[in-house]
């Protein structure tokens, strides 16, 4: 055999050894590209079914004070044919107070939660979506912090204040604004359900 050939077997013998290691490495990206992709994907289901129990828990939380809300709202507003000029005259704690309305639990701001939320944000989970579920996740959070300055500014603030010089019937004037809360928990309750029917598409995906 010359030399020549002996270079050319040589040659091939190498460049079929190159080939096996060229296209081994490649295999090897390609499968720790995809084991890192299907390891992110599991990550965002998972993210995405706590999330969408968290929502879940803050709708039902949301569903119990809107119906208790309405409940004293009407009750306040019947009180006004109910009970004589001379006891809306008269203070409110002297007229009974809150035992005056009927299943009176206190004010009631909701614990809503956004633990899941935060975390999403924290750990860039969040990011990893595409924007119709980011969107969707966003401003129905975004919307419940807002929920949470309007109880707190037309309830509590509000209805804590009563004091020994509030007659009756201004004493439940201060309950007409829970009518402007509700149509707000109803609007979120609505943002929930959207919210929740997009993760679950998301989540089946």
């Amino acid at each position: 055999m010359s030399i020549g050939q002996n270079i050319k077997e040589g040659l091939v013998k190498l460049l079929g050894e190159l080939v096996l290691i060229t296209a081994g490495v490649y295999l090897g990206i390609v499968a720790s590209n995809w084991n890192e992709q299907h390891n992110e994907t599991i990550k965002q289901k998972d993210f995405l079914k706590n999330l969408s129990m968290e929502i879940d828990s803050n709708q039902q939380k949301l569903q119990q004070s809107l119906t208790y809300r309405e409940h004293v709202l009407k009750t306040s507003q019947a009180l006004y044919h109910t009970l004589g000029k001379e006891r809306l005259q008269a203070g409110f704690w002297k007229s009974g107070g809150f035992q005056l309305i009927s299943g009176w639990k206190g004010i009631y701001i909701p614990p809503l939660e956004n633990s899941v939320y935060q975390s999403g944000l924290i750990s860039n989970t969040l990011q990893g979506l595409d924007f119709e579920t980011i969107h969707a996740i966003a401003q129905v959070y975004n919307y419940q912090e807002e929920y949470k300055l309007w109880t707190r500014t037309l309830i509590f603030d509000k209805v804590t204040n009563i004091d020994n010089r509030i007659n009756t019937a201004e004493a439940l004037s201060l309950f007409q604004p829970w009518a402007d809360i509700i149509g707000v928990e109803k609007s979120l309750m609505r943002r929930y359900a959207s919210a929740r029917t997009q993760l679950q598409k998301k989540i089946k995906e």
